[in-house]
């Protein structure tokens, strides 16, 4: 591999590293205030961003995968 293509590869694998990390940063909070006074509170939308997440989070593994198969 020549030094452009390593550093094409390298900047791709640290893009796909840094978007997972932000999709994990993201699930980190999407439950924070879904409690008020003991009843839950936008627990429904929280569930439905988690699943959001989780979908992209998926998606950016099976492209980080791709480029770098350890990754399972």
């Amino acid at each position: 591999m020549d030094d452009i293509e390593k550093i094409k590869y390298e900047g791709m694998l640290g893009a796909l590293r840094h978007a997972i990390h932000s999709e994990q940063q993201k699930l980190n909070v999407v439950f924070d205030d879904t409690v008020r006074q003991a009843s839950y509170y936008r627990l429904g939308i929280a569930i439905t961003e988690a699943e959001n997440i989780l979908a992209n989070m998926r998606k950016l593994l099976v492209a980080l995968n791709e480029l770098d198969p350890p990754h399972k």
